[in-house]
């Protein structure tokens, strides 16, 4: 049995707290991605393709997360070099898939926000025609607290979804409105997968460090 030195059973501790916290993010990229698949299957036809791949793709990539963080516990707990070294292998490619798809999403962002803006101007032009684009249109309005694709409803009736519960109408188009709520959403996903990025890291490093010491003569045997 392996037993390491006061230094390196302090960074052993390190690293099962690290994974702790690796694992709780990625049970909450699942609960997030689960949460954000339920609210746009409440908006039906405002759900795009590539927005369904973006939310499968936060899913499995918690998942992944998760998975890996357990092998780290286990491989800190007993202190498996050969877990550990798996471990960081895994940790790699995740922070390379962490740090693609940040990018990837600071530098879609103005496309993702085109496809949404033409996407919502077809549903207001088949708001009447389509029971579908009528209901998707009124959620919108009612959530967002918007009226009309600039905040002027074209049509008479304007319908009881663009006013608030004293009957005034919202002066606040929903394409400004759906621009920035994309918009602050995107800058938190980017900040998010950027964090957990920077803690995999550190987790490699911590790892690395343990891993020498079991291997290179820092660990003692009893």
């Amino acid at each position: 049995m392996v037993s390491l030195s006061h230094g390196y059973k302090f960074l052993q501790i390190i690293l099962v707290f690290l994974n702790l916290l690796v694992v709780a993010c990625g049970v909450g990229l699942v609960a997030m991605g689960s949460v954000v698949d339920i609210s746009l299957s409440n908006y039906g036809d405002l759900e795009h393709d590539s927005l369904r791949v973006a939310v499968v793709f936060v899913i499995c990539l918690g998942c992944l997360v998760f998975i890996v963080g357990v092998l780290g516990l286990c491989g800190a707990c007993l202190k498996s070099a050969c877990m550990l070294i798996a471990y960081t292998l895994f940790l790699v490619l995740l922070v390379m898939a962490h740090a693609v798809g940040g990018v990837a999403v600071l530098i879609g962002a103005r496309k993702i926000k085109e496809v949404f803006s033409d996407h919502l101007k077809n549903l207001y032009e088949d708001y009447s025609s389509t029971e579908s684009a009528k209901n998707v249109i009124d959620s919108i309005q009612k959530k967002l607290k918007c009226c009309g694709v600039s905040g002027f409803w074209g049509r008479s009736p304007v319908p009881e979804s663009c006013m608030d519960e004293n009957g005034r109408k919202y002066t606040e188009g929903c394409l400004e409105k759906m621009n920035t709520f994309i918009q602050s959403n995107l800058a938190t996903i980017a900040t998010c997968v950027f964090a957990l990025a920077l803690l995999q890291v550190i987790c490699i490093i911590v790892a690395s460090c343990v891993v020498h010491a079991i291997r290179h003569g820092k660990a003692q045997t009893v």
